[in-house]
């Protein structure tokens, strides 16, 4: 996710929302049609390397899409979605895998991958970013012991609830 963030940071957002969100789409149909574990666990790791850059890239742009007195609402209204997502979507794609097949849950994802696309396409306008970071200085965050204990909480925080709760039906 960083390195692909790191690439993506100067291009337009537009261009790189598509291009993520394609990603997603062909990996999640890679899944679907996995002859073997071994083409699935790179079609799952392909999906994954792209989340991260993924959210960031949207996190930015729906920041710059409203007034800067309403950004934090903005992001928090989006991670909000995303905790709904996959509060509802794990267990419900858990279910219907139980209920017919594992693969049938990757053809879901496929097409409501291909609705979010369609709707990448069609109503995120194209802009260049309104303020390129430059790498270098972005290194100095981790200089902060308080952005270092966020990084923490935010990492295992995510990592129990995507580890523990996607599993939690064996559990």
């Amino acid at each position: 996710g960083p390195i692909v963030t790191i690439f993506s940071v100067k291009m337009p957002r537009k261009p790189v929302l598509l291009g993520l969100m394609s990603v997603f789409v062909l990996s999640n149909a890679l899944s679907f049609l996995a002859p073997n574990f071994t083409v699935l666990l790179i079609s799952r790791i392909l999906s994954a390397s792209i989340h991260g850059a993924f959210f960031a890239a949207t996190m930015v742009f729906v920041s710059e899409m409203v007034p800067p007195e309403k950004r934090a609402a903005a992001v928090a209204s989006m991670n909000g979605g995303l905790t709904i997502a996959l509060m509802l979507g794990v267990p419900f794609g858990s279910y219907l895998g139980d209920l017919f097949n594992w693969r049938i849950v990757f053809l879901m994802i496929v097409c409501l991958g291909l609705i979010g696309l369609a709707g990448i396409w069609l109503t995120v306008p194209h802009r260049k970013p309104k303020v390129v970071p430059k790498l270098i200085h972005e290194w100095d965050v981790f200089k902060n012991k308080q952005v270092l204990f966020s990084f923490a909480i935010t990492i295992f925080g995510y990592s129990g609830v995507f580890i523990a709760y996607t599993f939690i039906e064996p559990m």
